[in-house]
């Protein structure tokens, strides 16, 4: 019979998945084990305690321990995932609508030999023909 490789994962609970199958804290996905059974899952924004067997498919509950009496804490905004924006500023945001409207072809689709080429956002006449770039 080999040992168990436990070890504790402190922090407050970030997501908690759809199923309700894992939570993750401290950045680190911990997986609910069919074999230990967790009474009650943290809440969101929760600071735990949780011991964790560590295997090669993954880490698995095995005890979960709720600090400062359940108290709800607001994680830092740089730290949310999932705000649509990807942690970006509003500026950086900005700049990237901002980005050319020259849609690249697909990797996968060959060149269609009976289409015109694409026209570049900044040069009104490129890709007409009688136009050269060449001087």
């Amino acid at each position: 019979m080999t040992t168990k490789n436990l070890e504790t994962v402190s922090g407050l609970v970030e997501l908690i998945n759809a199923k309700q199958t894992g939570i993750k804290v401290a950045g680190q996905w911990l997986n609910i084990s069919a074999y230990h059974a967790v009474a009650d899952l943290p809440k969101l924004d929760q600071r735990v305690d949780v011991q964790v067997e560590k295997t090669d498919r993954g880490m698995w509950i095995q005890s979960v321990e709720v600090l400062d009496d359940g108290q709800i804490h607001q994680l830092p905004a740089q730290q949310r995932r999932g705000g649509g924006g990807g942690g970006r500023t509003p500026a950086e945001l900005r700049d990237i609508r901002r980005l050319p409207c020259s849609k690249p072809r697909p990797r996968s689709a060959p060149p269609d030999p009976t289409s015109s080429p694409q026209k570049s956002c900044g040069s009104p006449n490129a890709g007409s023909p009688g136009s050269s770039s060449l001087v």
